[in-house]
Parts: C-alpha cells; sequence; structure tokens
C-alpha cells in the first residue's frame, strides 16, 4: 500500500468498524479534516472522538508508526498540535517534542483489502488509461460532470500560461495575443520558430503595415529570413527589395532560416504556407485580440481566419520549386485548432482576469459549439467507450489523460473513485 491510499481511505472515510487507539482507548472519527498538500501535517482541522471527549486538530499518517522519527516529526514542534496518528503497522511507539505518547490508529483490519487489491491492478496495469477496462461502467453523470469539473481546470491552467505572457508584454492584452497566436500558428512542429519570429516582428510594425498584402509578406518571410539570399523567382525577388526597405527602416534582424523545418511535414504544413497564411491573418486584423473580443459569434471570429496564400504560394510550396497548382487554404481543422489552443482561452482568461464574467460564458459556449479535435488520444478514447461530442469534452480528455492517467492519480479523479468505491462490481475489470 501506498500513503496516497492511506489518505484516499481517511478522506472517504473509509477506515471503518469498531476502531481502538493502541492504548485500547476507542475512537470514533467525525471529520476527517482536510487534506494539507504543503508541508506540516496531512490533516487540517480534523475531529475526532476519543472515549467521551471530542478533539479537533490535525492529523498525520505513514504506513509504519516508526516513520514519524524517520521524518523528524519528534523533532519538529509543527507536529506537537497532532491529535491522531494513523498508520498501517505499529513497529515503534512514538512521541511529541516532549516525550508524551501519541495516541495511534492502527487501520489494517479495518479497511476494504478487495479495494486496494483493485487500486493496485489499476495502476500495474499498461493500458491507455489504468481503468480502461472498467470506465465503460462508470455512471455517465459522474463522468459528464467529472468532465466539466477538468475542462475547467485546463482552461485556468491556460489562464496561468497567459498571465505569464501578460508578465512578459507588461499586460499588453494584444501583443500577448499575438505572442500565443504565432506561437500556435507553428502547430507544433514549426512553434517554435514562429514564437521567435514575434520577437523579431513587432506587432505595431505588422499593423503599420497591413494595408498590402505584399508588404505584410516581404515583412513575414524576411523577418523568417527567406528572404535573406538572392532568388530566380520575381515574387521572392520583389518580396527582397521590399524588405530591404523595412529592414533598414524598423532596423529588424531576421532569424536563421534554418530553423524553419520541412523535413518530415506534409507540404501543407510547410513554414512558408502557414507563413503566407499567417500574412493573410495579419492583413484582416486578426492578430489583434480587441478584434476577437468585439466578435459577435463564432463565424465573425473565423471570418479573421478564412484565408488563403498569396497566388505565388498555389504554384510553389518553396521559392523557386515550382508545383502542381493547388490552393492553399487554411483549413476548417486548423481554424478550430486555433480558436481552442489560442483564441478562446485568451477570451477566458480576459473575462477571468477582467472579471467580465460574460466572456468566461462566451469561450465556454464557443468551446461547445466546435468539434471536438481529431487526435491520436482523442481517438484511443473513443476505442474504450468515451467519445467526445464537442471541443470542450476533447479539451478535458486531454487534461485528464495528460494530468491524471498519466501520472497514476487514480485515487484523485471521480471515474476512479467511482470504480472502486461506489461500483465494487466492476472492479474485478480493472
Amino acid at each position: 500500500m501506498s500513503e496516497q491510499f492511506l489518505y484516499y481511505l481517511w478522506q472517504n472515510r473509509l477506515i471503518c468498524g469498531d476502531l481502538t487507539l493502541t492504548d485500547m482507548r476507542k475512537v470514533e472519527i467525525l471529520y476527517p479534516g482536510s487534506r494539507n498538500s504543503g508541508a506540516g501535517p496531512d490533516f487540517f482541522n480534523a475531529r475526532i472522538k476519543i472515549e467521551r471527549t471530542e478533539w479537533a486538530g490535525n492529523v498525520e499518517m505513514h504506513l509504519r508508526s516508526s516513520d514519524w522519527e524517520l521524518h523528524k516529526h519528534h523533532q519538529d514542534k509543527n507536529y506537537d498540535n497532532v491529535i491522531l496518528h494513523v498508520v498501517l503497522e505499529d513497529d515503534q511507539p512514538v512521541s511529541y517534542s516532549n516525550g508524551e505518547p501519541i495516541p495511534t490508529l492502527v487501520c489494517q483490519n479495518n479497511f476494504d483489502v478487495d479495494m486496494l487489491e483493485s487500486y493496485e491492478r489499476m495502476i500495474a496495469n499498461r493500458h491507455f488509461v489504468p481503468c480502461a477496462g472498467a470506465i465503460a461502467h462508470c455512471d455517465d453523470f459522474v463522468m459528464m460532470s467529472w468532465l466539466e469539473n477538468i475542462a475547467a481546470e485546463r482552461l485556468i491552467m491556460r489562464q496561468k500560461e497567459i498571465e505569464k505572457v501578460l508578465e512578459y508584454t507588461q499586460n499588453d492584452w494584444n501583443r500577448a495575443y499575438y505572442v500565443r497566436l504565432c506561437r500556435n500558428f507553428g502547430f507544433k512542429v514549426n512553434a517554435e520558430p514562429f514564437e521567435l519570429l514575434e520577437t523579431i516582428l513587432p506587432l505595431q510594425v505588422l499593423l503599420k503595415n497591413n494595408a498590402d498584402i505584399d508588404d505584410i509578406e516581404a515583412l513575414v518571410f524576411g523577418a523568417a529570413g527567406f528572404l535573406e539570399k538572392n532568388h530566380n523567382d520575381e515574387y521572392p525577388r520583389q518580396l527582397r527589395n521590399n524588405f530591404l526597405f523595412f529592414k533598414r527602416k524598423y532596423e529588424i534582424n531576421p532569424m536563421e532560416a534554418h530553423l524553419w523545418k520541412f523535413m518530415r511535414v506534409y507540404p501543407g504544413n510547410f513554414p512558408t504556407i502557414r507563413l503566407s497564411q499567417f500574412a493573410q491573418v495579419a492583413a484582416l486584423n486578426g492578430i489583434q485580440f480587441s478584434n476577437i473580443l468585439g466578435a459577435k459569434d463564432i463565424r465573425e471570429i473565423k471570418s479573421y481566419f478564412r484565408v488563403s496564400t498569396t497566388p505565388y504560394w498555389e504554384t510553389h510550396y518553396q521559392f523557386d520549386k515550382t508545383s502542381w497548382k493547388r490552393d492553399k487554404k487554411l483549413g476548417n481543422e486548423s481554424i478550430n485548432l486555433l480558436l481552442i489552443n489560442t483564441i478562446l482561452p485568451f477570451v477566458f482568461a480576459y473575462g477571468r482576469l477582467r472579471e467580465e464574467l460574460s466572456f468566461c460564458e462566451k469561450a465556454i459556449e464557443l468551446f461547445q459549439q466546435l468539434p471536438p479535435e481529431n487526435n491520436y488520444i482523442i481517438r484511443k478514447w473513443k476505442e474504450i467507450g468515451v467519445k467526445a461530442q464537442n471541443a470542450m469534452e476533447s479539451q478535458a480528455l486531454l487534461h485528464l489523460k495528460e494530468k491524471y492517467c498519466n501520472t497514476k492519480r487514480c485515487l484523485q479523479c471521480r471515474i476512479g473513485d467511482y470504480l472502486l468505491r461506489v461500483s465494487p462490481p466492476n472492479r474485478s475489470n480493472l
């Protein structure tokens, strides 16, 4: 058994039966207290009854009573307010810093051993998620309420990430949005060079020159390092001439072109194509967060991103290399990913940090209007019977997998709790 499972038993009042201390006094658990995740005793403000006397204070838990001294608690006055020491095995008498014995409860025979065995099987398996064999039996209400909770947890996590960007931009929401939009426009494989592009090409420079798409492409491709050499085709030569003027005017120091990844990348996701699409978004002012906040509905937001490349890129994937003609629009799935990973978290964070809850509600509503993501993790959830109905649920499932399942936090998960504690008949599937 782990101490985590001992905490779980205590917190959920699963230590039961006729309880007696090691000195044979009867003890009753009135309230288990609140879990302490920091330094100090494991549970704060618990209430117990020893014989006829009620006690209020803290509770410390160990697998063995000797762990009290092993962890130096007998030398720490912060543990002198512990009213109960709960252990699995009493292998040594322990005392407070003044030498007085600590009331000790041995719970070895006062919990469901089958539950422990099911839990140990669960965390030992190598399935996609620990409860893969039993999750189909989870109550629908438990599942949906937990996914709502997890989705909110993910949005708050995103909010904290955005707060760090706001600190970097000195609370400039437009620039912070531009920083995150740049990174996510790289769609993982080129996220880092796109993020670097933001530091080289300031938002204000783009906004001052967004009247002409050729000027924007010159700035974007020039800052990205693609115009440092001479090209054969007329269009990149024109862009280079334009950029040389902007380079002097704005003192732009281009990045190294080799930072952009082409190897093992689908041609439609080549950085050159994404940069041209990004330039078109800039021309439509989709890089301004104020426009996103003012949008009436999801259609208006998407209109800033329904872009294609300039005509040159219809017959090219790289400069000076002709390809079959093809319209290279930013696809609907890519637009949805930008909404999910950048735009809607920003709207939610803005509402929370500015205490304008209507924006939080708007972000959640828009999440629920978007289809679920289609990636390996979401497909694996579907295989075991958990199908996301919208983007809010797919985000919740991604967060559940990353923050709970991968780290075996089954005891902090309502699904794991339900399968272990509420639905014993289904434990055999774990």
